[in-house]
């Protein structure tokens, strides 16, 4: 791989019918970029929500109170070397069949499109995108509700040298089994440039806070800047963890398909 491509995803135990949520709306997402020349590339990021409550609308859409920001480092420096602030996402309400009519479930996915000129340097760029908070849904982590979430690549100088693209995910984003059912979820992705792909759980990194009275603080609900690295991983509830989010679930290393039986 020339680049590393984080899928910041808290895989979901949904009690839809106990919680009642607030402020906290984020499932997850994703960034990707595509190069369209020399060092000139396009980027792609898509978050999900849970809108079966009050939570924030998506950032920079019609009536959102907080625009969408993008921040760029270069290397270890602490200084942005570029901030951008989004057009508003082209927003689809999500349908599930199947097992997830049991449960009032409601998700919606936003796309952003950004583009960037990030010339040949010595050093890697780090493009970040921070929001507070994750979905009072998540029960296998701690605190989701003061808990935000960090989207992030890092473009390293060898990727640039060859116009790399990163992997697309493909196939269902959500899948819905109850406890001791069958669960079977072909999470693969392709590579336009042919690149070897291997699948792995890890922590999606926590971003931003609940401080709503200065939303663009490092502790605000969205910071501006966001936050260069390194980034902290979220802290999951036992016996979950980042290399097992689900006890009873198991990942394919090779053709990134999650399976088994989950068991709490």
């Amino acid at each position: 791989m020339k680049t590393l491509v984080r899928w910041a995803f808290a895989l979901l135990g949904l009690l839809a019918f106990t919680i009642h949520l607030h402020a906290a709306h984020i499932i997850g997402g994703y960034l990707s970029y595509t190069c369209h020349g020399p060092y000139d590339y396009n980027f792609t990021m898509t978050l999900f929500r849970d809108c079966n409550g009050s939570g924030a609308p998506f950032d920079s859409a019609p009536g959102a109170q907080l625009p969408a920001t993008v921040t760029i480092y270069r290397g270890n420096e602490q200084t942005p070397y570029e901030i951008l602030q989004l057009d508003p996402p082209v927003i689809t309400d999500l349908e599930f069949e199947g097992d997830c009519k049991w449960a009032p479930i409601c998700i919606q996915k936003g796309v952003y499109e950004f583009q960037l000129y990030l010339p040949p340097t010595s050093e890697p760029f780090h493009i970040t995108y921070q929001r507070c908070c994750l979905s009072n849904t998540l029960t296998n982590t701690i605190d989701p509700a003061g808990t935000g979430l960090t989207f992030t690549i890092d473009l390293t100088p060898e990727a640039r040298n060859v116009c790399n693209n990163s992997p697309v995910f493909e196939g269902p984003l959500f899948v819905c089994s109850q406890v001791n059912q069958p669960a079977l979820f072909p999470h693969n992705a392709t590579d336009t440039d042919g690149d070897s792909l291997v699948y792995e759980f890890c922590a999606p990194y926590m971003g931003g806070g609940d401080n709503q009275i200065d939303p663009y603080d490092s502790l605000g609900v969205a910071p501006n800047p966001d936050l260069p690295p390194p980034y902290m991983p979220i802290a999951f509830v036992p016996p979950s963890s980042s290399p097992i989010p689900i006890p009873g679930l198991a990942l394919d290393s090779l053709s990134g398909t999650i399976s088994g039986t989950p068991d709490i």
